[in-house]
């Protein structure tokens, strides 16, 4: 038990002592098979920042069989 809290106190003090970062805030498109989709740096894809759906089945239908993923 005493190596459990150890730890805690050593994960959380150590998390507080490095600066945050700021979110990624670059993107790009693949339009590959007639799939278009946002990837987002970071991470998160196939969704704005916004709370909209970028992963569009057949390119150019304005139909999105995803929502959002993530890597």
């Amino acid at each position: 038990m005493k190596k459990i809290t150890a730890l805690l106190i050593i994960l959380f003090s150590s998390y507080s002592a490095f600066p945050q970062c700021a979110p990624p805030t670059a993107s790009a498109y693949l339009d590959v098979n007639n799939i278009r989709a946002r990837m987002n740096l970071g991470g998160s894809s196939w969704w704005t920042q916004q709370s909209v759906a970028q992963y569009e089945v057949p390119a150019g239908s304005g139909k999105h069989s995803f929502y959002a993923g993530f890597f």
